[in-house]
């Protein structure tokens, strides 16, 4: 039997540290990218991504702390998205993706600071 931890071993990696980072757009993760520790101007955006895009307990603290959570982000959009929606609704779910994507980013980039290696997933 094939266990959750098993399946995400097996998926997509970062080309440079070979951590698993889900199958969005990604090819490295937010650290390998940027290795540089987060600036107080970046915890700053990094919070309030938290609260815009991130629904569990604690907030950022919470986020970048806990012991095992690892969040999953929705940064690719839906292959059925374009074909009736109108130009705002999508301009506002890109909008929602590339934030996302950032938050992501940020949450590796705070993982990796603290020589954890856990990574955030991209779907």
């Amino acid at each position: 039997m094939t266990t959750k931890s098993q399946l995400l071993r097996r998926g997509p990696q970062c080309a440079k540290c070979g951590l698993h980072i889900g199958n969005g757009a990604a090819t490295e993760c937010g650290h390998c990218r940027n290795p540089q520790p987060l600036s107080f101007r970046e915890l700053l955006r990094m919070g309030r991504l938290v609260r815009d895009h991130w629904h569990g307990v604690g907030g950022l603290p919470g986020l970048i702390r806990h012991p095992s959570y690892r969040p999953a982000f929705t940064v690719t959009e839906s292959p059925h998205l374009a074909s009736g929606s109108d130009r705002e609704y999508i301009a506002e779910i890109r909008k929602g993706n590339a934030e996302r994507g950032e938050l992501a980013d940020l949450y590796d980039r705070s993982q990796g600071q603290r020589q954890v290696q856990r990574r955030a997933v991209r779907l």
